[in-house]
């Protein structure tokens, strides 16, 4: 009897376990990209430094781990959600010798770019910054969308 109710109690404090551990996961449901032919949907891509991080309040894989990231999305109008993060090198000098250094940058939270897709197009997103020379983090940037042809497969 003592068993069966050691076991009963166990049983109720695994499932009770498991269902906060799945509800907890459910915050953002990550973005699904469209399927179907290529002119039936645009191409939105983000090369590094500029990442996507969200499109229309859904997360984004980091598919693309490497600096070039691109996603479908169906005609109409879509919210983006950017951030920057990449490595640049600074010039500077020394005693009057120019040095070269590798300096990591990231911007402080994301930006928003809102934009209306039209099937068929592709979308580049780069950024513009408010002052020249290196990156500081809490310089101020922004998302730069250009409608643009990629290259044709024989050329990449």
């Amino acid at each position: 009897m003592k068993t069966n109710l050691i076991r009963a109690v166990s049983q109720t404090a695994l499932l009770l376990l498991l269902t906060l551990l799945g509800s907890s996961c459910a915050h953002t449901k990550a973005y699904v990209e469209p399927v179907g032919p290529a002119e039936s949907f645009a191409v939105v891509q983000a090369d590094a430094p500029v990442w996507i991080r969200m499109i229309d309040g859904r997360k984004v894989s980091n598919k693309g781990a490497g600096d070039h990231k691109e996603f479908k999305v169906l005609p109409g109008a879509h919210v983006l959600q950017v951030s920057l993060s990449g490595i640049e090198t600074v010039e500077t000098t020394d005693h009057g010798e120019t040095l070269h250094a590798r300096r990591r940058f990231q911007s402080l939270g994301s930006a928003e770019l809102k934009f209306t897709a039209e099937a068929g197009e592709n979308y580049l997103i780069g950024y513009k910054k408010e002052t020249p020379g290196y990156h500081d983090i809490s310089g101020k940037w922004w998302p730069v969308l250009h409608a643009f042809q990629p290259l044709p497969p024989a050329l990449k």
